[in-house]
C-alpha cells in the first residue's frame, strides 16, 4: 500500500509501465511460520484490496515467485490473473 507521512501525504506510487496509470502495490505479504494456516494472509489481502479501492485504485498488481505455490494459489482465489512473466538466467 502507498506509506503515507505523519502529514497524511503519500510518500510512494506505482505506476503501470505501459499506460502511466498510478496502480495499488503489495510489495510483500509474510505470516510468520507458527500463523500460517489461518487465514490470515487472506484477511490482510482482502483488508489491503479494500484500502486500495477507498484510495481510488481500480488496479492493484505484486509479484511471487514461480516456485511459491501457495501464495500463487492466495492471489487467484482473491481474483488475481497473470499478465507478465519476469525471467532470468544464470550465467
Amino acid at each position: 500500500m502507498v506509506g503515507r507521512s505523519s502529514a497524511g501525504r503519500k510518500i510512494d506510487k506505482a505506476f503501470d509501465y505501459l499506460t502511466g496509470a498510478e496502480v495499488g502495490w503489495v510489495n510483500d505479504l509474510y505470516i510468520k511460520p507458527a500463523f500460517r494456516g489461518h487465514g490470515y494472509a487472506k484477511l490482510l489481502m482482502r483488508e489491503a484490496l479494500d484500502t486500495f479501492k477507498q484510495m481510488g485504485h481500480t488496479d492493484v498488481r505484486l509479484n511471487v515467485y514461480a516456485h511459491n505455490q501457495t501464495a500463487m494459489q492466495l492471489y487467484e482465489q482473491l481474483g488475481f490473473t497473470d499478465v507478465s512473466k519476469f525471467m532470468k538466467i544464470d550465467i
